[in-house]
């Protein structure tokens, strides 16, 4: 369960989530190969694909020490990204995303929302 109510993040440059990239800052994804989440705050190109670095959920909340990595995306279908690994069945599912595509600098998380969809 996420603890926060109002899940505040600030980062120091603008659109660190690229507009070609098909995620919004702030979102929480999690890869079918691990049971942990992320919420995302960086997006960019690799190699042909794209990647996402986002801060681990500890508890429910982001844990700002540490960042994951999900490299090698590809395209995006609904709320499931593919990716370009060796394993074909990997993907990463996009649990929560701001239903504003404004790529605002600071983001509200709705706890209501995401608690349901969140695997802790």
């Amino acid at each position: 369960m996420i603890k926060a109510k109002h899940l505040k993040v600030r980062y120091p440059y603008e659109n660190m989530v690229r507009e070609q990239h098909p995620i919004q800052f702030g979102a929480v994804v999690q890869p079918n190969w691990t049971e942990r989440a992320y919420m995302v705050y960086r997006t960019g190109d690799y190699k042909d694909g794209w990647f996402i670095q986002g801060y681990p959920l500890k508890d429910g909340e982001p844990y700002k020490l540490a960042c994951g990595w999900l490299n090698d995306l590809g395209e995006r279908t609904g709320d499931l990204i593919k990716t370009r690994h060796k394993n074909g069945r990997d993907a990463v599912k996009v649990l929560w995303e701001p239903k504003r595509p404004d790529r605002q600098m600071e983001m509200s998380l709705n706890v209501e929302e995401a608690e349901g969809k969140l695997r802790v």
